[in-house]
Order: structure tokens, then C-alpha cells, then sequence
């Protein structure tokens, strides 16, 4: 397995303003900046899906399997705190066909995510959980526990980025920048913390 790495991004839109006689102009710019760091945990998160004909036996079957699953992670020493059970649904199967949707049984699936420390367990788990029939594998990313300690400096660098960029763009107009009108940080960026570090969409074949 090749050392991974986690990417923590920030973008940050800063309005100066520069020096003129009369009404003063003002540069807008972008800083980026970005921070990598050796990852000292793994976010999971896996699907159980159970299918079939009878409500009673689908759902007994699904309450298995997630028992089975929770008691896996244990044996595997995940703290309970660092496990999360979500999205618990059961609904009608149905299949279209003929132009209609046609009733063809039950489904069951609920999500469970969780966070391991040990990185070096990470093969015990995945081969552990191919094993459990039903299982899919949605997401399987690095992360750093320090996280909001690099992203605050992360944004932080940015913000020098941006005067620096804006410095050198009144520079080349003969002018010099003074105390920021705007400082924002676009709600469109939202920097993926398992970003280039993740194993999406898997499902491991059942033994």
C-alpha cells in the first residue's frame, strides 16, 4: 500500500483597496493554499442491503447481519463511540417492467460508518467485511485528527496569498494596497477531506 496522504485546502476571495486621489479603485483576488499531512485514521462507511420475498424474514435477516457486522468492528477493538448507525430503511422491492412498477419482495439496508486508528488493520477489516454477506463498502478515506488545526492555517496562508497577489497587481500599477475592504470565503468550496486518498463505491465479494 503506497503512503497516503491527506490534501487540506482553503480559497479565500480578499477586496483591497489601492491609494488614488480620488474615489480609490480596489483589486479583488484569490489566495489558495493547501497543506499536506500523514493521515493518522480511516473513515469508513458501508451499506447492508437484505432482499426478499417476506417482510418477516427480510427483516430478520437485515437485523443479523447488522448484529454481525457490530460485533466484527468489536472484535476488531473499534470503540463504540467511533461506530454510527444511520439510515435504517425498510421498504417495498419493486422492479419496472412492462411500462409499471411491479412489488417483487422487501428491502432492508442500513449504513454504518465508523473510524479506525490502527492503519495497519485496514486489511483485517476490509477482508473481515467481505465476508458478511449483504455488505457494500461506500467510502474508505484517510484523515488527519488534527484537521481543524490545519485547516484554520491553511486559511490563514491563503489569506497571505491573497495580499501578496493583490500587492503585486497595484505594484504594476504604480499604486500600493491599503487595509481590505471584503475578506470571503466561498460557500461553493468545500474541500473533500478524503480528497486523492479514498476507495470509493467498492463492494468485496462474499467468501
Amino acid at each position: 500500500m503506497r503512503n497516503p496522504i491527506v490534501l487540506i485546502g482553503a480559497l479565500l476571495l480578499s477586496t483591497f483597496t489601492a491609494f488614488a486621489e480620488d474615489e480609490p479603485p480596489h483589486v479583488s483576488v484569490f489566495g489558495t493554499a493547501s497543506t499536506q499531512v500523514a493521515p493518522d485514521m480511516l473513515r469508513w462507511t458501508i451499506a447492508i442491503d437484505n432482499t426478499g420475498a417476506e417482510v418477516e424474514t427480510v427483516a430478520a435477516e437485515h437485523a443479523n447481519t447488522v448484529a454481525s457486522t457490530l460485533t466484527f468492528l468489536k472484535d476488531q477493538r473499534i470503540p463504540s463511540e467511533k461506530i454510527q448507525t444511520s439510515q435504517m430503511r425498510l421498504s417495498e422491492h419493486r422492479e419496472y417492467r412492462n411500462d409499471s412498477w411491479i412489488k417483487e419482495g422487501y428491502d432492508a439496508s442500513t449504513q454504518i460508518s465508523f473510524v479506525t486508528t490502527d492503519l495497519t488493520a485496514y486489511r483485517a477489516i476490509w477482508h473481515g467485511l467481505s465476508k458478511i454477506k449483504g455488505i457494500s463498502v461506500h467510502d474508505a478515506a484517510w484523515d488527519t485528527s488534527k484537521r481543524i488545526e490545519l485547516q484554520n492555517s491553511t486559511r490563514l496562508d491563503a489569506l497571505k496569498a491573497a495580499r501578496a497577489k493583490a500587492e503585486a497587481m497595484a505594484a504594476a500599477l504604480g499604486m500600493k494596497i491599503a487595509e481590505p475592504l471584503a475578506i470571503e470565503e466561498p460557500a461553493s468550496y468545500t474541500p473533500d477531506y478524503a480528497m486523492g486518498n479514498t476507495l470509493r463505491r467498492a463492494s468485496p465479494s462474499s467468501a
